[in-house]
């Protein structure tokens, strides 16, 4: 997040209106959301990985270093199972079952808050931005603080949940073909950051064009509109 931070604030000056502003982000956050499409991709190969293992578990086939160890290890699963295979068959349902129930229920590698850590470093700079409209009226001010908040916990977290389900979503139907063809997480990165843009204009750029009187088109009122 902090390099696409850096690549887009090297894009600024070729910045010159909102065609510029979309295109410049749409670039810089390719290569971070085909990163974390992988990461999506990565989180799907590992739990088919454990539950094929778990799927075939077998005590008598595990590797123990002593025989003693081992008989201790039979007595004690025959005590609490009544017997090893009692043992094994519950581990290859009940325990795969929970084991692999926060992979499949989760859409995202990572919880929320550390999607929100992982872009905090974004709120300084919406809020330097924000800071180009002191001396405005209120209206505009409340409009820029609220399009900060909405990109740092609402637009950037989405994007990179999307980006993540669709690379799990790729590895599971493309197997291990995706495993090696970049191309496709450039792709996927390409319509997360497309999704990105989109959702930016929705929070950001139209209502502070509305707020600001430059949407004309829109059909608005003069009231509605706060001159700069």
């Amino acid at each position: 997040s902090f390099v696409t931070a850096v690549q887009f604030f090297f894009m600024l000056p070729s910045i010159s209106d909102v065609t510029t502003l979309s295109m410049s982000t749409l670039f810089a956050c390719i290569p971070l959301l085909a990163l974390v499409a992988k990461s999506g991709g990565d989180l799907q190969r590992l739990a088919a990985s454990m539950e094929e293992s778990l799927g075939k578990f077998s005590t008598r086939g595990a590797s123990i270093y002593s025989e003693d160890d081992r008989a201790l290890l039979y007595e004690s699963i025959e005590k609490m199972y009544g017997s090893i295979d009692v043992f094994d068959a519950d581990v290859r349902t009940r325990v795969k079952q929970i084991a692999l129930e926060s992979f499949v229920q989760q859409r995202s590698l990572l919880p929320y808050w550390t999607h929100i850590a992982g872009n905090i470093h974004s709120f300084p700079l919406c809020l330097g931005m924000a800071s180009l409209y002191i001396g405005k009226p209120w209206e505009v001010l409340a409009m820029r603080y609220f399009n900060c908040i909405a990109c740092v916990f609402l637009v950037f977290p989405i994007g990179q949940a999307v980006a993540m389900d669709l690379g799990r979503h790729l590895a599971r139907s493309a197997g291990d073909a995706a495993w090696d063809r970049w191309y496709f997480y450039v792709g996927i990165g390409f319509v997360a950051s497309a999704l990105n843009v989109i959702s930016y204009q929705l929070v950001d750029t139209i209502p502070m064009g509305v707020a600001a009187g430059v949407l004309p088109s829109f059909g608005l009122q003069p009231w509605q509109a706060v001159p700069l």
